[in-house]
């Protein structure tokens, strides 16, 4: 038998381990490498964004002490000037209410005073004549007339007022003109009148009276009526044509029982200056007969 040749089979076990040998390690480093390499740079990028921010950090630092020297320097200056400057005063704000005073705000009773006919007698935005119920003044011509006249019309004069009626009396008198209370900001200013003396107040069964609910409040608050310069006229004992004083002229009279008490009824118009129309109860111009 022959034995193989020697050689050949060295040739072939040469051949057959000539192949490198595979291994996963050595075919991963060429990767490694470059990821070593992308975080190196990355570490760069970050180092000089690092001393970039640190820069910017110094220049702002610097901006932020020349900001605080200059703040100094001004409240320095600022110091200086206290002892010169004069102290701003302190405005207290006054408060005030949205809602106007009565006096000029309208509602639904209330009414513009437009005229001022006396002291007893207005109109108003509705064009009616409105008569101061329980309160009697002088008229036109008379004694304290013109006194009652301006202290009413310097009271509501183009303001509003309420007009109350009374349920004791009629709502309007012969000559058509409402019987009213007149109230101002809620002061009754017949009774107003009555205080000041501008006005006398009315006595139920008097002839020309008439009731009214508030005539005791009325009568109990009666102010001495104002009184005028009567120039007295002795009579001449040698001229028989000189007319003696009258002792009614200049009084007024609250009622026609006080006109009778003293003898001075009845008043004539136009003729005694105590004549009083509310004391004419039939308008014939003879008052309390």
């Amino acid at each position: 038998m022959k034995r193989p040749n020697i050689l050949i089979s060295l040739l072939f076990l040469m051949g057959c381990t000539s192949q490198p040998i595979s291994n996963p390690t050595v075919e991963r480093i060429p990767t490694l490498q470059s990821q070593i390499f992308q975080r190196d740079e990355y570490i760069k990028q970050l180092e000089d964004q690092t001393r970039v921010l640190s820069e910017s950090l110094e220049d702002l630092q610097g901006d932020i002490d020349n900001l605080i020297l200059e703040i100094d320097t001004l409240s320095q200056w600022v110091a200086s000037l206290q002892p010169t400057l004069t102290p701003i005063p302190t405005v207290t704000p006054t408060i005030t209410s949205n809602k106007e005073p009565k006096s000029t705000q309208k509602t639904d009773t209330s009414y513009l005073v437009i005229s001022v006919i006396d002291g007893d007698t207005i109109i108003v935005s509705t064009g009616e004549h409105v008569r101061l119920i329980g309160i009697d003044t002088p008229d036109s011509g008379e004694c304290g007339e013109l006194e009652a006249s301006q202290y009413l019309s310097d009271r509501i004069l183009g303001k509003y007022v309420d007009l109350i009626s009374d349920p004791l009396a009629d709502d309007k008198d012969q000559y058509g003109r409402l019987l009213r209370y007149v109230e101002y900001d809620g002061i009754d200013m017949n009774l107003e009148l009555v205080k000041a003396g501008y006005a006398d107040s009315f006595v139920y069964h008097d002839l020309t009276g008439y009731p009214y609910s508030r005539e005791e409040t009325y009568h109990s608050s009666q102010g001495a009526l104002i009184s005028c310069n009567i120039t007295t006229i002795i009579p001449d004992e040698d001229d028989p044509t000189s007319t003696p004083t009258n002792p009614c002229s200049g009084k007024v009279f609250p009622n026609c029982a006080a006109m009778k008490d003293a003898g001075c009824a009845p008043a004539i118009q136009g003729q005694d200056d105590w004549y009083r129309p509310a004391r004419d109860g039939d308008g014939d111009g003879i008052a309390c007969e």
